[in-house]
């Protein structure tokens, strides 16, 4: 057996179903400028959220992120203490480093955490506006470790492909397609 980047395979160690396989999840917060004004409401979704989420064999992190990234609260199964690190976020005000937020969150958190087999999520709360970040997508496709075999690579585009055909289908126009206004990271 063969990956696909053409290595050898040198064993199967075990098969799951990815149902039965516990929820490694982190949970971006945007503390800029800019969504200061949502901050209250979205924290208040995100403390339901991982409360209504998490079963025991799950486990999740918050960071909260402007110019900076802060990991407010690590790996834990306890969503009170997801909560309460959420409800303790103040808005940091200044710009904005959310693809070094996503970078971050998925090389230290999502992707070593553990060897244990996991579902791993990452969900962003923001606006979407990155005004700081030292890393984009155009670092990633020179980094070839960073994304993967090719068949990742074609994946990627073909996700980028089905939003922007949503986002136009319901008559929204991004004029400022390029690979560094695409986020990537592994989760």
């Amino acid at each position: 057996l063969f990956r696909d980047d053409g290595e050898a395979v040198r064993a199967i160690t075990a098969f799951h179903r990815q149902g039965d396989l516990p929820l490694r999840l982190g949970l971006l917060i945007d503390a800029s400028d800019s969504v200061q004004h949502q901050l209250p409401s979205q924290q208040q979704a995100a403390a339901g959220f991982l409360r209504g989420l998490l079963q025991r064999s799950d486990s999740a992190f918050v960071m909260a992120f402007s110019r900076k990234v802060e990991l407010l609260q690590d790996l834990t199964s306890d969503p009170d203490l997801l909560a309460q690190s959420i409800e303790g976020l103040r808005a940091a005000g200044g710009l904005t480093s959310l693809h070094d937020a996503i970078y971050q969150a998925c090389e230290q958190k999502l992707a070593g955490a553990s060897n244990t087999p996991a579902r791993r999520v990452l969900v962003v709360i923001s606006d979407g506006q990155d005004t700081l970040s030292w890393r984009s997508l155009g670092d990633a496709i020179n980094d070839p470790a960073s994304l993967g075999p090719a068949v990742d690579r074609i994946h990627i585009i073909r996700r980028v492909c089905d939003a922007l055909a949503y986002a136009h289908h319901h008559g929204i126009l991004h004029q400022d397609v390029k690979p560094d206004n695409v986020m990537l990271g592994r989760f």
